[in-house]
């Protein structure tokens, strides 16, 4: 029983659990190469498992759910690097992505916007009274700037 493959000796669910687990505890959809095969190398099981696996836990394939991943990720250093002069140069590759493009394209889909649009929606939700009230009280305690707002919850 110890000789078969971890694949074949799990369920979907618990293979896509295992998965999740190691994305997101080594920010895995990070690496802009992270494949398929390498990451069911990870995972202990063969493509075929775990893509099967990806599919029946979220309904997704491979590519949409690592871009989920990574929208996630971007909305997150938005969310929390609210300045009005934010730079968006080489942005897209510490999302893990290569190309501009597939960077804008990808968000674009899982937001219906661009990221600048995304930005500056949180941008107008800032409570600029309330941030420089913080900011104050930070830089007497020489602690880092956290900005909250509005639409963090989304």
């Amino acid at each position: 029983h110890d000789a078969l493959p971890i694949s074949m000796r799990c369920k979907p669910e618990q293979i896509y659990r295992r998965m999740c687990y190691l994305v997101e505890r080594d920010q895995l959809y990070l690496d802009p190469h992270l494949s398929l095969i390498r990451l069911s190398v990870m995972t202990g099981t063969n493509t075929l498992y775990l893509s099967r696996a990806i599919n029946i836990c979220t309904g997704n394939n491979f590519r949409t759910m690592l871009n989920n991943y990574r929208i996630k990720y971007a909305t997150e250093l938005l969310k929390k690097n609210v300045m009005p002069r934010f730079s968006f140069k080489d942005f897209h590759q510490r999302c893990g992505y290569l190309s501009k493009s597939a960077f804008y394209t990808a968000f674009r889909q899982r937001m219906h916007m661009t990221p600048k649009d995304f930005l500056n929606e949180c941008l107008d939700n800032v409570d600029w009274k309330e941030l420089d009230k913080e900011r104050n009280l930070q830089s007497e305690e020489g602690t880092p700037l956290t900005i909250t707002t509005a639409s963090a919850a989304m």
